[in-house]
Formats: C-alpha cells, structure tokens, sequence
C-alpha cells in the first residue's frame, strides 16, 4: 500500500509538469469561444485537449436513446425550414428517417434532404444509396447542388469564412454554405458525430472484459491494468504508439513532431475508462467536438440558420450514457438499430463504404495558391515550408494540409498576419 501510494505520488508529480503543458485548454466561461487553433493543431489538421472549464453532463436516465434522438430532431423540425445535410451514408439516412419518422407521425413539416454532387469526383457519387433512401421514406422534395470547383479549400465560399473567423475546423465546413444559404432562417441538421460515437461505443475491451472476467485474455488483462492506471501512467506508457506517421506528416520538423506526440499521448490518456464517462464527461470537453460545432455555428450565424447534431446532441449522449454506462455497444450497426431500427432498408443499415468528397476541395484556387506561394506565413519551427509545397502539389495531396494550406493564405492577406492559438 506505501510503495502504490509513493508510485501514485510520483506519477502525479510527473503529471502536474507535463500538464503545464499539455492541451488541457481553459475558456474564460462554460459556452465562451474555444481558443483559436494553435500552431501544432493547424500543422496537423486536428485540435486536441481538453476545456476543463465546460461543464460535464448530469447522470439521467429520463429518456431511452431512441426518445432522445428523436425528441432532437422534433426540436429541428419545430424551426423549420429544416434541412438536412444528406450524404446516403448511414449517419445522415438515420438522422433523416428519424426525421420523417417525426414529422408524420405529428403533423409537422417534412426535412428537407439537401446533396452535394460533384459530377467530375467519382469518389463523391452516392446517388443510388440516396435514392434507396428517399424511396424508402418516401420523400420527393429534395435540394440538390451540382458542383465543380466552388468548394475548393481556397475558394469563395471558404475564403469567406476564414476572412471572417479565422481557420477552421474541420477545414471543409464551408462545404455547408451552399446548404445553409438555403436554409436561411431556419434549422440546418447534420450527422456529425456518427462515426465517433459508434468507434467510442464499440472500443470498450476494458469494461467489456472486467464486466466478464471469465473471458479474459493476456490482451485484455493488459488493457484493464492500462485504463485502470494513473493518467500520468497511461501519458508515458501511450508515447511509443502517439507519433505521427512520417508518411501523413512529412513536413513536421523534429520539435512539431515532438509536439504533436505528445498531445496525442496527452488526450489518450485523458479518455476515462467507462462509456457512461467518455459521453458525459469527455465528449463535453473535447476540442475534437467542441470545435466543429464552434465552426458549423459560425458558418450558421452567416445566414440566421440553427445547427442541430443529433448524434451529439446533451440529451443523446446522457441517454446512451445511461443505456450502457460501462460497456458501450456492439459497434455501429447496434447503434443504429437502437436509434432507428426498423425505419431504413437493411442493405443501409449494414452499409461499410463511405464517400469521399476530398478532391473537391483541392480543385481550383488551392492549386494555384500552392504553386505562387512564397513560402512566408507558417511556424516554421515546427513545419518545413518546403515539405509543405511538395506535398500541395502532389496529384492528391493529404487532407493533413489542409489547415496549413488555409494558413498560409490567410498570413498573405496583409491583414492576417500569423496567429497563435493556445501553446
């Protein structure tokens, strides 16, 4: 017991000094604006840490998941118009088929399915799963946006945002503008979060295997002492498998990438074991999270339009929270049969690939940019400004960059020099 409590002690110790400097992020006031993205956030394309000062979610056992999904997407439908942000893939189709769902059974009006086509990015096509969808529900209204160049990460609309709030994240919420326009008003639902809720919900070896101790392995045995170790522990013992690939991020320097490894470590070790905990006291915190909605809310506030993300919403996560306080779920296709079961076809309900809209946003105005650009404009003490080039002007450079890339533009602009977000 003295040798566990001294080793606490000293883990602790070790802790408090690497939290001098990790990314665990304070706001002036629960709900105030997230620091700008920092140096290593944008040379990565990935915000990380912590606001500790946001509030985390009350237990509640109030409403099953499939109550609460719906009853957030009838707060959306209640400030119509409402429109939807349809891809065809699962997340968007289970949000839209609760919707319907919705609207029919109480009287209100039907969403509004809103697509991006680009007819030149074959990796984008989602036609035939969309109209699988739509016929299913039996929608015909729909808003539909054939696009060639307008959303490239330089373009109009995203040279738009940044001017007005800086980089963003993700770099791709100007796609939405086009939808927002149209939506001028009312309510703009998305299916963020989709894909994060059902990994958190399915990585649950620990919990799984202390709650069935007699299926245990030498795996998961490591993974219960790992989780149930001090943080300070889990940083140091998470180093080796935190440092960015080489082949992602060339263009690190030897201080970027030491940066960049430890947020990463820093966040692992942040997540708590339980998925009761990681919904109500993680999600809430989390930059990854925080940031997105902060920059959808922004592109929102453009057009007096509302932003509704089910999948994340305080209410879903508090009744997932309490549905599987500990284990979480069997992967995605449980998730989507508690929220929407019964409401869309099979063949999407099992559906694995995803659309790529990613070409599109290296398209026109950031090809060009690449090629004139002086070099000026990034922290070059933890980026190569010529790595970065290099890989700009590959035939398909990484989604990495692209942050970076939107930097660089904005310090040209004589009124944006470099800024620094938290350290």
């Amino acid at each position: 017991m003295l040798l566990r409590r001294m080793s606490t002690r000293f883990w602790t110790g070790c802790w408090n000094a690497i939290s001098s400097r990790s990314p665990m992020v304070r706001s002036d006031a629960a709900g105030a604006r997230l620091a700008p993205l920092s140096s290593i956030e944008i040379a990565t394309s990935r915000p990380s840490g912590l606001d500790r000062s946001r509030p985390v979610l009350e237990e509640s056992a109030a409403a099953t998941p499939r109550t609460a999904f719906r009853d957030t997407v009838r707060s959306a439908l209640e400030h119509g118009p409402c429109v939807m942000s349809f891809s065809g893939g699962r997340d968007s189709s289970a949000v839209l088929a609760a919707a319907v769902d919705v609207a029919r059974a109480e009287g209100l009006a039907l969403p509004i399915p809103a697509t991006l086509h680009f007819p030149g990015i074959e990796e984008s096509h989602e036609s035939e799963w969309q109209n699988l969808v739509l016929d299913h529900l039996g929608v015909t209204e729909r808003l539909q946006y054939s696009l060639t160049t307008e959303m490239d990460a330089l373009g109009e609309s995203a040279r738009e945002l940044l001017t007005a709030f800086g980089v963003m994240w993700p770099f791709n919420t100007h796609l939405h503008g086009v939808i927002c326009r149209d939506a001028a008003g009312g309510t703009l639902v998305t299916g963020f979060g989709g894909d994060e809720l059902a990994l958190s919900a399915s990585n649950r070896w620990s919990a799984r295997a202390l709650a069935n101790p007699r299926g245990l392995t030498p795996r998961k045995v490591m993974s219960i002492v790992h989780y149930g170790s001090p943080q300070p522990f889990r940083y140091v013992a998470d180093l080796p498998f935190s440092m960015p690939d080489r082949l992602d991020f060339p263009w690190l320097t030897r201080k970027g990438r030491a940066q960049a490894t430890h947020r990463s470590a820093t966040d692992s070790a942040s997540i708590p074991m339980g998925w009761g905990k990681i919904l109500r006291e993680w999600i809430p915190r989390s930059r990854y999270f925080e940031m997105a909605k902060q920059s959808m809310n922004d592109l929102a506030s453009l057009h007096d339009v509302r932003v509704v993300h089910p999948f994340v919403s305080s209410p879903v996560l508090q009744a997932f929270a309490a549905h599987s306080p500990s284990v979480g779920l069997r992967g995605r296709r449980a998730m989507m049969e508690l929220l929407v079961g019964g409401l869309l076809p099979a063949e999407v309900m099992k559906r694995t690939s995803k659309a790529s809209f990613t070409p599109s946003l290296w398209n026109g105005e950031s090809r060009e940019f690449a090629r004139d650009w002086d070099g000026t404009g990034l922290d070059e003490t933890i980026v190569r400004p010529e790595i970065v080039r290099a890989e700009w002007l590959r035939e398909d450079p990484g989604v990495h960059s692209l942050c970076l890339l939107q930097q660089a533009w904005l310090s040209s602009q004589k009124s944006f020099p470099l800024r620094e977000g938290h350290a």
